[in-house]
């Protein structure tokens, strides 16, 4: 109702667009939608999101892809495969579970089951086992029990995701989940909330810090807000503006839109 149908934009649409945002000098190319991996399935000519990709990469002037909001329960192995074998496609990728419990999933109308959705971490790790996920959760929602939220938080530190953005339910209008009973307390979804958040942080701490030491290939987007000796700058595995960014020392040679490497010194764990 909110949504309105799926709908793609036609390859030859975007490739225009690609077209004209690398003639202003972008690298890095953002593929945004209600759920990724539908991409296509509405048009003639058997086009899929790794198809697009594919010729998206043979754009002149494209040096990333990345891919935001693939939904577990439209990513095939096929698809991941296909997707990651194309080179610019940064080994990263946005994928919202909402909850690892069956029974919410279920109530949700998520149409992705746990098992499902722990096989397909597991395949991407497979087939780049530093690659960067990023998932959103939600907590509270009507019949959620301690055991359900127990299995959130053990599969989200077993799991180690990167990046994760959590939020609590609330009722909408016109939806069938306002209806529901089995309403969880305002105040224990506020408490859930909050560890969820303290466990998912130590875990991207965690995986951030291994960073230190390494050398990685990084883009350079911007002067930095509040050092105007620095500029921001990101690597593959972080998307813009979600996903922090590296601060790097001004230089002569140094200007927007190009890449270095650079060894990663510190981590601001607070600011990920």
């Amino acid at each position: 109702m909110i949504r309105g149908p799926y709908r793609s934009i036609s390859p030859a649409k975007v490739l225009k667009e690609v077209e004209y945002l690398t003639a202003g000098g972008v690298k890095e190319i953002v593929l945004v939608a209600q759920d990724s991996c539908l991409y296509g399935k509405d048009l003639d000519g058997n086009v899929d999101l790794a198809d697009l990709c594919r010729l998206i990469a043979r754009v002149d002037g494209v040096e990333w892809i990345r891919v935001m909001y693939a939904h577990p329960a439209h990513l095939s192995d096929d698809l991941m495969d296909r997707l990651f074998a194309i080179d610019k496609v940064c080994r990263y990728l946005d994928m919202p579970i909402q909850h690892i419990s069956g029974k919410i999933l279920k109530k949700m109308r998520r149409h992705s089951k746990p098992d499902r959705i722990k096989q397909i971490i597991k395949r991407l790790r497979n087939i780049d086992k530093s690659i960067s996920l990023r998932t959103t959760l939600m907590v509270g929602f009507p019949g959620e029990t301690d055991d359900d939220y127990k299995k959130l938080l053990d599969f989200v530190e077993q799991t180690e995701f990167d990046y994760l953005g959590a939020f609590c339910f609330s009722p909408e209008e016109k939806t069938e989940a306002r209806d529901f009973s089995e309403v969880v307390d305002s105040q224990l979804i506020d408490e859930r909330f909050e560890l969820l958040i303290d466990v998912a942080e130590r875990v991207a701490s965690r995986r951030a810090m291994m960073q230190i030491g390494k050398k990685q290939k990084l883009l350079v987007d911007w002067l930095s807000a509040d050092d105007s000796a620095c500029y921001e700058a990101r690597s593959y595995r972080q998307a813009p503006e979600i996903d922090g960014y590296y601060k790097i020392c001004n230089g002569p040679n140094i200007h927007p839109g190009m890449f270095i490497e650079a060894v990663i010194k510190d981590i601001d764990r607070a600011e990920l």
